[in-house]
């Protein structure tokens, strides 16, 4: 069912950070495409104009652009 929105908050579970931390290329895997079907790839709504993704560690994903 889809709804009218103003924007999809996107709830994420907490992803395994590499040993040097997290990097510029992570946090665009997990703004992309959830980081894979083992991970957040279900939570993520293209068909929204905006799109943030929190997850339990305290990292925010802003979208790198809306989706029109």
């Amino acid at each position: 069912m889809e709804a009218p929105s103003l924007l999809v908050l996107s709830l994420d579970s907490p992803v395994l950070a590499p040993p040097g931390g997290r990097g510029p290329e992570g946090v665009a895997a997990q703004v992309l495409h959830g980081g894979g079907a083992n991970a957040n790839s279900a939570n993520r709504w293209w068909d929204k104009t905006l799109q943030v993704g929190g997850a339990l560690d305290g990292g925010v994903c802003p979208p790198p652009m809306p989706s029109w």
